[in-house]
């Protein structure tokens, strides 16, 4: 585990820094902005919201890949089998929900392209 790795050739685990920088760093943000305009550091924390974001999310689906492929062991499921399936009904899912809420909004052309129009560009672009 990251967290439980030395900080250099210190005793120092990566954990303990965190837990002393952290309190720091949250009463200097608190001390130096101010409510009516957004402080000079303001993009460094965006970026750093959004990298951490991204961190969550690429935990979130090792995880949950993991999970799915744990499952396919119990139930004696191939790799190819569990792909084929239940991670592209996942990966559907959301595109599923955007275009039925935008046929329900008035648009049903757009809705019915987008079910074509998505799934083509994911194949094209290879993701």
């Amino acid at each position: 585990s990251v967290a439980l790795d030395k900080v250099g050739s210190s005793s120092l685990e990566v954990y303990q820094l965190v837990l002393v920088l952290s309190p720091l760093l949250a009463i200097l943000v608190a001390f130096t902005s101010r409510s009516v305009s957004p402080p000079v550091y303001n993009p460094v924390l965006a970026f750093s919201g959004f990298c951490t974001s991204v961190v969550w999310i690429f935990i979130i689906a090792n995880e949950l890949v993991s999970l799915l492929k744990a499952f396919g062991v119990v139930f004696g499921l191939s790799d190819a089998i569990l792909g084929l399936t239940v991670l592209a009904w996942g990966n559907s899912i959301g595109d599923l929900i955007a275009d039925t809420a935008m046929a329900k909004r008035g648009h049903p052309r757009t809705g019915f392209s987008a079910c074509f129009g998505g799934p083509l560009f994911n194949l094209l672009l290879g993701i």
